[in-house]
């Protein structure tokens, strides 16, 4: 009878304990919260592979005013190199900036004296050199003046239009890619013949001169300075007349002349009326035969 009642609460007692352990084996009774977290499970990935967010394009944005001029300092026209946006000297499109005797830097030696521009031998590229380059010495590198090639590009690969900008005249160079520039007249110092002396030794400032004419980094043969060199004769009417101080553009008449001491007669096309839009230049070249004392301004490329 006792061991009945022995065996009945024995097993009483094992029904009721989470587990019993019998002979070499485990019987385990999972919870009902252990049950939950086993239904609910999902297998982690081995080396999960984030996906990459899309790569953003960034385009450069151009700062352009009303007459499509970019106002930016660095100005990419679709050419090999970069241009300036304004000349040495400026910090706008329009402002003439500094003249510059040949290889001279700071501007400052007025002497018609070739052996201070920068020697009586000096370098005939002088593109970078920051001992002599206008460009390179004032804003650093990698300005510099262009190369003939890089002028070549300006001229040839362009379109040049006759324009009053802001009160100054110049020329609209528009770029293959639509980017444009402005190229203002500016003021030179010449060489003047002294009959005295029988040579080019007075220098005379013009402030107003009829020719667009800026500085290529290379000299030609005998040392000669090589520039660009646009000839525009103007003619306005009083129609045109308001309309340069609407600042819209009017016409003229171009020619380049390679050897500036020579009688060469300027060629003008026909004029036509301010509706009809500038005139382009009739040819284009790299005129030579300036001498190292005289001054002109220096419109610098970006290499890179």
């Amino acid at each position: 009878m006792n061991k009945s009642i022995i065996i009945c609460l024995i097993c009483s007692m094992a029904l009721s304990m989470p587990y019993a352990s019998f002979a070499q084996g485990r019987i385990v009774r999972p919870s009902k919260q252990q049950t939950e977290q086993t239904q609910t499970a999902v297998p982690k990935q081995e080396n999960p592979q984030r996906a990459e967010p899309p790569k953003k394009t960034i385009k450069q944005q151009v700062s352009r005013d009303e007459y499509g001029i970019c106002q930016d300092q660095i100005v990419d026209l679709g050419l090999s190199v970069k241009w300036a946006g304004w000349n040495i000297g400026a910090s706008a499109p329009e402002q003439p900036g500094q003249i510059f005797g040949w290889g001279d830097p700071s501007g400052q030696e007025t002497v018609a004296d070739e052996s201070k521009y920068p020697s009586m031998n000096p370098p005939k590229n002088i593109c970078g050199d920051p001992r002599y380059d206008m460009a390179t010495a004032n804003w650093g590198k990698p300005w510099q003046l262009p190369s003939v090639q890089e002028m070549e590009e300006l001229l040839y690969k362009c379109e040049w239009e006759y324009t009053q900008y802001k009160g100054y005249k110049g020329y609209k160079i528009t770029g293959p890619n639509g980017n444009a520039i402005f190229l203002p007249y500016t003021p030179i110092r010449r060489a003047v013949y002294d009959n005295n002396e029988k040579r080019y030794s007075k220098l005379v400032t013009n402030a107003s001169p009829e020719k667009l004419l800026y500085y290529v980094g290379e000299l030609a043969a005998g040392f000669s300075v090589q520039l660009l060199e646009v000839w525009s004769s103007p003619k306005l009417s009083a129609e045109n007349k308001e309309a340069t101080k609407n600042q819209n553009q009017v016409s003229s008449g171009v020619t380049l002349k390679a050897l500036p001491r020579l009688s060469v007669a300027a060629q003008t096309s026909k004029k036509t009326s301010s509706t009809s839009g500038p005139e382009k230049p009739q040819s284009k070249k790299i005129g030579f035969g300036y001498f190292r004392y005289e001054a002109f301004p220096v419109r610098a490329v970006y290499v890179q």
